[in-house]
């Protein structure tokens, strides 16, 4: 996980799971994005995959999260729900995107 920070307050975090290929999550605070927060937390998680030596990551991205991705080199996969809680069903895309991992 990395954590954004900006004079000791969290801007943004974000988290991968390099053993299920998994970027789980990245969030940035509504007053900072498009600021770079959001793209400089990708590629520390992108780096870490790569360490680890990750073919792909996929992820479920929100709807309103997908153009970033997009911006990024993910590809869409498909539409889905993503369960939140107990609570209710949340539509996401599943995205998908190759890594350059040397051999």
């Amino acid at each position: 996980m990395y954590v954004a920070e900006h004079r000791s307050t969290i801007v943004g975090f974000g988290s991968v799971t390099p053993t299920r290929n998994e970027l789980r999550a990245i969030y940035v605070d509504g007053s900072w994005v498009r600021r770079g927060v959001g793209a400089a937390i990708l590629k520390q998680l992108e780096s870490v995959a790569l360490k680890a030596r990750c073919q792909y990551l996929e992820l479920e991205s929100s709807l309103n999260a997908k153009d970033f991705y997009l911006a990024h080199g993910y590809i869409e996969l498909a539409h889905a729900t993503h369960g939140v809680g107990d609570a209710y069903d949340m539509a996401c895309i599943l995205m998908r995107k190759q890594m350059a991992c040397a051999t």
